[in-house]
């Protein structure tokens, strides 16, 4: 079986810039709530694409005060987390998650060159 080096995030947001309804509960059916937390801070941390896209979000609110500012930025990794989850959706059940661990060992395991 083949498996992908890079899972592809991606914002998940209407134009109003509100989080749309995507059926999210069917990823909930395999993981749980503070799983998708995690994978989500694991992809800020150590996924160089996920990384940048966090980090461009955060530009325009540098004008802002620090309360506001950690708000919006609170709100930027729900929208995030929320992306993660709708890419959960196609690794649901036993076997997903078990590829799921495949994808995420190859991509950022230990005898990963990057």
């Amino acid at each position: 079986e083949s498996v992908p080096l890079a899972p592809a995030w991606r914002p998940v947001y209407g134009t109003n810039g509100k989080p749309q309804y995507l059926g999210f509960k069917k990823a909930e059916e395999t993981y749980p709530v503070y799983f998708i937390e995690y994978l989500t801070r694991i992809l800020l941390n150590y996924d160089e694409n996920s990384r940048e896209i966090f980090k461009q979000d955060a530009e325009p609110l540098s004008v802002l005060p620090k309360t506001q500012r950690q708000q919006k930025r609170f709100e930027q990794f729900a929208r995030f987390s929320a992306s993660v989850e709708f890419g959960l959706r196609a690794y649901n059940g036993t076997q997903g998650a078990a590829k799921l661990a495949r994808v995420l060992v190859a991509r950022y395991g230990r005898n990963n060159p990057e």
